[in-house]
């Protein structure tokens, strides 16, 4: 299997396999539309659909990460500007924590570089990390928290409740969302101490001052749970699979 040719010319012809789709993020509030979560699968002509869990590691060693990172931060970018056509305030999130050698290929000065080169302004692009990405690249990413905040980048945790001891992070960094983790989410109607760990996470969100986005919804019920405990966004099939930026600037 030729992967590395086949990434290179991938990204010399602008993304014919490698693309950015979009996971709509739906207010619980108001059940509109206001973000989108940036996901990169890999159309293999003879694989299908790979997650970029089974080609970032191959890419990293072959020295295309930066590549690969550069398009999709653009990507990104002109994404989060084409939405902003049709709904200002739209945010696009990127996932920093996909693999740790995407996420070490991000920069600030370069996210600077092109949301000012295609014309938006810092708070378009939401940036997610989960606690393993700052624990394994403690100072450097913990370094580029800070900078990126100054710089009014939003910043969100992500897998909130999926096992590690994010408190300490939100208390240290100025974390503008707090993704509750699919994980918890699914299994939240099912036990009652599910359900318990879903309402104390919203409640400590509204007491730090940052929104609550829960992954993985795919029922109405999960839906109108999560709204009436007061979390403010929702994530997951129920709102819509992840799609094409054509599908998703469609008339709604």
């Amino acid at each position: 299997m030729t992967d590395q040719p086949t990434l290179v010319s991938v990204l010399a012809t602008g993304g014919e396999q490698i693309q950015l789709l979009f996971q709509p993020i739906v207010n619980l509030a108001t059940g509109k539309m206001g973000k989108a979560e940036a996901l990169l699968p890999w159309q293999h002509s003879e694989l299908g659909m790979v997650a970029p869990a089974s080609f970032i590691g191959h890419a990293e060693k072959t020295g295309l990460i930066p590549e690969i990172g550069d398009w999709v931060i653009l990507q990104s970018a002109l994404a989060a500007k084409a939405l902003r056509t049709r709904w200002p305030h739209f945010q696009v999130h990127v996932d920093f924590s996909a693999t740790q050698g995407l996420s070490r290929s991000f920069s600030l000065p370069r996210l600077l570089e092109v949301t000012q080169a295609v014309g938006i302004p810092p708070a378009a692009l939401v940036l997610e990390f989960t606690e393993s990405v700052l624990i394994e690249e403690e100072s450097r990413v913990q370094q580029f928290l800070v900078e990126a905040a100054a710089a009014g980048f939003p910043l969100a945790m992500d897998d909130f409740g999926s096992g590690y001891s994010s408190l300490a992070y939100l208390q240290r960094f100025e974390f503008n969302y707090v993704k509750i983790a699919k994980s918890l989410v699914e299994a939240a109607w099912d036990a009652s101490n599910k359900r318990d760990l879903c309402a104390a996470i919203v409640s400590l969100g509204h007491a730090m001052d940052v929104e609550l986005v829960a992954e993985g919804i795919v029922t109405t019920e999960q839906c109108h749970r999560l709204a009436g405990l007061g979390c403010h966004w929702g994530q997951g099939s129920l709102f819509g699979r992840p799609m094409e930026l054509s599908v998703m600037l469609e008339p709604r």
